[in-house]
């Protein structure tokens, strides 16, 4: 069984009634205040169960205390009635509606409607409500309501990430009980064993009590609840990107990015549930790189499970349109209502306009940026453009000011302006420098190839390449590199290092590993940049993309 659609009434901001498709997952975009998370609890109140596990609260979630009214809820469900547990709920459902005393209702098929109130706090779920029973069959029918209801609820695990996320605390609270069952049914074999090793404590001291009069007390030692998996006390997640340590102690945009790629795993442990994720602006913490690889991480987590999330980053749309809803205020009316869109494009316009903000601001752009594949391309671009106006005394447009990203690789850059580019050009410059590598020509080929029909990627005005067909590390003169070749061998990739019979270097590669310590050595060879020490082969780079930069400029100024 999935969920087809949800309508929402009275929570909270959601005060006239609101219809959101979440068949495929959903995301929700909206300025801030808008009602986005209030879209989310809905969903998260109908699967509170009867005990409210979700602590649905009359005094706050009724739109602005009006006691007169209630929060309704009305979810659609579609079944597979090829599957037993599909089948027996179906067959129930249309048991329940024989006892109906308004014939009118239409049959039911593979798709029916469970309706929850609260009164007061209180949840109540209905399967058809305000049509009369048959009084002699009331029993039966409710019952059979039961049956459905719980069912249904207990077939769906649904769980919110809020916005305001304590990556330990959500772990520790969806991951960590998952892994203990894991490792319980690991030892499971040992079970007894483990009993009889610390049984003879419990014999010990109850000997002891014995012996000194206490006969009324008996001591057993065994696991919490009972439970194998109890025994277990904690387990610590470890990452290691060059510094192996928990996780606790990473920057908060990796430590979500690395709960995000475990909620797929969470999800296929409960493989006779149907996982429902809500998670709430999951681009929090994080740089636009590491962003889009969230970003593909969430998209599928999505192919496992229901996904609904919000956001403010564009980043995190799905291309298709029918996947988002829009959500607004009407202070006026002091009510949320929700839009759907026919095009990106016009999802993107009106929410852009909706936040009073550009699409370029959602990654943090200056007036120039300049988009590189790696970390170190940064620090080279950076002090070679400083060495180059000392050493020629001229301003570049691509000075101070400039921004430069890198995106952790040729292929992540691709994506992101694939995704992005289109809508990023119109309001900044946005320069992309390519390795001029077989993998930078591919990347270039492909993405001129992708906006063909788009405004087109040309290298004049929206990228360009390293010279030589080499990686920038080649830019550096022959004899610093031949000097770094000969007292760190190990930093270069052998397959990638050529040179001709006059030890002309025409191919550098250094193994990713040892890129920072590459880029410290030549940093430090340009120790003195306002003189001899430049390195002359960047100036073609640096004067190619200042070009680049100036005739934007014009454009954006819309001069001549």
């Amino acid at each position: 069984m999935k969920i087809s659609k949800l309508r929402i009434k009275n929570l909270r901001t959601i005060t006239s009634e609101q219809v959101i498709d979440l068949s495929n997952g959903l995301t929700i975009v909206g300025p801030n205040n808008s009602g986005k998370s209030n879209t989310l609890l809905g969903i998260y109140y109908f699967f509170t169960g009867p005990e409210n596990t979700h602590k649905y609260n009359h005094t706050i979630d009724l739109p602005f205390n009006q006691e007169t009214i209630q929060t309704s809820l009305t979810c659609a469900f579609d079944f597979d009635l090829s599957k037993n547990l599909d089948r027996e709920i179906v067959n129930a459902a249309r048991k329940m509606q024989g006892m109906l005393l308004d014939h009118k209702q239409e049959g039911i098929t593979n798709t029916f409607t469970i309706n929850l109130v609260f009164r007061k706090s209180s949840p109540v779920y209905q399967i058809f409500p305000g049509v009369k029973q048959d009084i002699r069959k009331r029993t039966e029918y409710l019952s059979l309501q039961k049956f459905v209801i719980d069912s249904i609820l207990d077939h769906f695990k649904c769980y919110r990430i809020p916005s305001e996320k304590s990556v330990e605390k959500i772990y520790k609270e969806f991951v960590t009980p998952l892994v203990k069952k894991e490792i319980a049914k690991a030892i499971q074999p040992y079970d007894a064993m483990i009993r009889e090793s610390i049984n003879s404590l419990s014999i010990s001291m109850n000997q002891s009590l014995t012996e000194a009069g206490i006969t009324e007390a008996e001591v057993t030692l065994d696991y919490p609840s009972g439970a194998l998996e109890n025994l277990i006390s904690s387990l610590e997640l470890q990452v290691d990107d060059a510094n192996k340590s928990s996780i606790y102690s990473k920057g908060m945009g990796l430590q979500s990015t690395i709960l995000f790629s475990a909620l797929e795993w969470v999800t296929k442990q409960q493989q006779d549930n149907h996982v429902v994720w809500l998670i709430e602006e999951p681009e929090t913490f994080m740089h636009p790189a590491l962003a889009q690889k969230a970003c593909m991480i969430l998209e599928k987590l999505g192919d496992a499970s229901t996904l609904v999330k919000t956001t403010h980053s564009l980043g995190f749309l799905p291309n298709n349109p029918s996947l988002i809803s829009g959500v607004f205020f009407d202070r006026k009316e002091k009510s949320t209502s929700l839009k759907t869109y026919k095009t990106i494009s016009h999802a993107t316009s009106d929410i852009r306009s909706a936040l009073g903000v550009r699409f370029s601001d959602y990654f943090n752009l200056s007036q120039i940026n300049i988009f590189v594949e790696g970390e170190t391309d940064v620090e080279y671009l950076r002090s070679a453009i400083k060495s180059y106006e000392n050493k020629h005394s001229k301003k570049l447009v691509i000075g101070s000011n400039t921004n430069i990203i890198s995106f952790g690789g040729c292929k992540n850059l691709s994506g992101f302006l694939r995704a992005n580019y289109e809508f990023i050009s119109k309001e900044v410059i946005a320069i992309s420098l390519f390795d001029g590598d077989e993998a930078g020509d591919r990347a270039t080929q492909d993405l001129r190839g992708f906006f063909g029909s788009k405004g087109g990627f040309y290298p004049d005005r929206d990228y360009t390449s390293i010279p030589g067909g080499k990686e920038i590390e080649g830019l550096f003169p022959d004899e610093w590199i031949w000097a770094a070749h000969r007292d760190h061998q190990n930093w270069f990739d052998p397959e990638g290092f050529d040179y001709d019979a006059a030890k002309n270097i025409k191919k550098v590669k250094i193994f990713d590993q040892h890129k920072k310590n590459f880029m410290n050595l030549m940093l430090d060879y340009m120790k003195n940049p306002y003189e001899e020490s430049h390195p002359a082969p960047f100036d073609i780079v640096i004067e190619a993309v200042n070009e680049i930069a100036e005739r934007g400029l014009k454009r954006l100024l819309n001069e001549p």
